[in-house]
């Protein structure tokens, strides 16, 4: 129990001298308290809406009043409110009646060295209630927290496949075209400048699927300088400075910094939101990115607990207002934002950050000092090797001249599709529905087949594979999708499918999946 706290207590006696004794021995053993009282039944009842207090220390007898009648309004009134009898004219019989009637305990005036155990007794069971019911709470908000991000996931679900269809010839087709113009053609640098401003659509939208828990990717070994590195270079931070010409960026990276497991892109996507953050903290003083290598000898105890551990730490700080500590808890709530409306942000930043890095079994720990400035500190597990990843494929790599088959009922996917791989030298034959795609494998030897996860009609590509197995049962198979739908992905992977895109995909991310899947199947 906390010195520090200081409990209400109402005493029901109608002799000052005995209330005042009571205060001397509350005294005494060190409890903390303000205390009033009541010697009506009228005035109770006063107190009770109004000092709605902690405990309640009741005479057995006053005038027009007693102890067993205050104790059945408040066991109707405030059933929790712990009730301790005190009297000097009553015996053992009328002490076990009241307990019989629920009060918590009887002490008699005589023996008043039992009042402040039996006292400290109910205020234990208080503090334990409370921090029952903090728990309870915590828990109630966190189960709120969850439903809030399965309904983003369910609205995110219902439109990432429609908008990954609309922006997928966006990023892909220029490629197409820059093959189609000579070097030194004046429109080279806005085809360019189309297909980032087409990424960094289809980034947001992977943010969102990502927010809602249900993005997926393959773990990688990754250096989160690089990551840094690949930020500062990129099309979203320019923009970002263009809008903010005051605000500068500095950069402190760790030397031999340990490799960690994840994906960079969803890393990046967590520094940005970082970024964003703290140019938005309302300072022109600049924004520090570092990142550092540390041993937790012992569990650290920040804003969440940290496990002992190696760890890498990727850090944003800046220097402007802060966080108010009444904030804090709610940071990572989805929607939650003290940005002004249509300023800046959706108050989904935080937790998109929250997602990823959950995602990557990381911690997080916040410093934040109000006018002072706030410290984002982000920890992954250290990777037991810090083998380089493998650089990205040439695109010659990437070429082929198999057959490859591809499923999807949507005809601007399967001309996209059909052009990407056609330009790597592939023989490409497509199909709008499952019974196509069938008669296509009876008349022609296949060596690949794409498939869309969720085709309409109620169609699926589960489904479709399954009775590809059974025609061809080594035939590779790729699952293409705009919706990650994490439970399908699984499924296919059981059935033998290891590999899987996401829409919106450029030539090399399509090229080079083929060409890997092509050459696994093969080795």
């Amino acid at each position: 129990m906390a010195a520090e706290t200081q409990y209400k207590i109402l005493i029901l006696e109608d002799r000052p001298e005995d209330c005042e004794l009571v205060q001397r021995v509350l005294s005494r053993e060190g409890i903390a308290f303000v205390m009033h009282r009541a010697d009506t039944e009228k005035d109770m009842l006063k107190e009770l809406r109004q000092f709605k207090p902690d405990i309640i220390i009741s005479d057995y007898v006053m005038p027009g009043f007693n102890a067993l009648k205050a104790l059945d309004i408040v066991l109707k009134a405030a059933p929790e409110t712990p009730f301790i009898v005190v009297s000097g004219t009553v015996g053992e019989e009328t002490a076990a009646d009241a307990i019989r009637s629920g009060a918590s305990d009887y002490v008699m005036k005589d023996n008043l060295k039992r009042l402040g155990p039996a006292i400290r007794r109910e205020l234990d069971k208080i503090e334990r209630r409370r921090r029952t019911q903090q728990v309870e709470s915590d828990l109630r908000k966190r189960l709120q927290n969850a439903e809030q991000m399965e309904t983003l996931g369910k609205m995110a679900g219902k439109v990432a496949h429609d908008l990954n269809n609309i922006i997928g010839p966006l990023v892909a087709y220029p490629d197409l075209i820059l093959d189609q113009l000579p070097p030194e053609s004046p429109v080279r640098d806005d085809i360019l400048e189309i297909r980032k401003a087409a990424e960094h659509a289809a980034e947001m939208i992977k943010d969102l699927l990502t927010l809602a828990r249900r993005g997926n990717f393959h773990a990688v070994s990754v250096d989160l300088n690089v990551v840094v590195k690949e930020y500062t270079k990129s099309l979203g931070l320019n923009m970002l400075l263009a809008r903010h010409p005051e605000q500068k960026l500095e950069c402190q990276l760790a030397e031999n910094l340990p490799h960690i497991m994840g994906s960079a892109p969803h890393l990046q996507a967590v520094l940005m939101n970082l970024v964003i953050n703290a140019i938005d903290a309302g300072k022109p003083k600049p924004v520090l990115i570092s990142t550092k290598a540390v041993n937790l000898e012992h569990p650290l105890m920040g804003y969440e607990k940290i496990p002992a551990g190696h760890y890498v730490v990727l850090s944003v700080a800046d220097k402007g207002h802060g966080i108010e500590p009444a904030d804090m808890k709610r940071l990572f709530e989805p929607f939650f934002s003290r940005k002004q409306m249509g300023s800046s942000g959706t108050g989904l930043g935080l937790a998109i950050i929250y997602g990823i890095l959950k995602d990557h079994q990381g911690y997080i720990d916040i410093r934040s000092e109000v006018g002072i400035g706030t410290e984002f500190l982000l920890y992954f597990a250290a990777a037991t090797e810090t083998a380089q990843a493998a650089p990205p494929a040439e695109l010659p790599s990437y070429e082929g001249e198999e057959t490859v088959l591809i499923v999807d009922d949507l005809q601007p996917q399967l001309d996209l599709a059909r052009a990407l791989l056609s330009s790597l030298g592939y023989h490409v034959l497509t199909a709008a529905n499952e019974y196509q795609a069938m008669n296509i494998l009876d008349e022609n030897t296949v060596q690949l087949a794409l498939l869309d996860m969720n085709m309409g009609g109620g169609g699926n590509g589960l489904h479709l594979f399954e009775r590809i197995l059974e025609k061809v049962p080594d035939l590779p198979c790729i699952f293409v999708s705009g919706s990650a739908n994490q439970p399908a992905i699984e499924e296919a992977r059981k059935m033998g499918c290891s590999a899987f895109v996401q829409k919106p995909f450029s030539r090399p991310v399509l090229g080079r999946a083929v060409r890997e899947e092509l050459d696994r199947h093969m080795a």
